[in-house]
């Protein structure tokens, strides 16, 4: 199972499952609104294992195009986990 890294904790969580359904899991409420990667609501930065999301497209790669976050910035709402990775909020 992957593991998940935020606010060092370390939590295994379910492959394939959204970085924003993997946190929930465990009790923690990020702010998100639409859950499609549009609205930027629930952005987080990836600090170790981009490579194991889930590649960004529809709108939440329409949403990252035009707001113009830095590379390492996903939607957690429309991001899949497929192997550890190590994200914070995106202030």
């Amino acid at each position: 199972m992957p593991k998940l890294t935020y606010n060092n904790q370390t939590f295994e969580v379910a492959k394939g499952v959204t970085l924003l359904h993997a946190l929930a899991g465990q009790g923690i409420d990020l702010p998100h609104d639409c859950e499609q990667g549009y609205c930027g609501t629930d952005a987080i930065v990836v600090v170790k294992g981009q490579e194991n999301l889930s590649p960004a497209f529809g709108d939440e790669a329409d949403n990252l195009k035009y707001t113009r976050y830095p590379e390492n910035v996903r939607m957690a709402c429309s991001s899949r986990i497929f192997g550890d990775i190590e994200i914070t909020l995106y202030q």
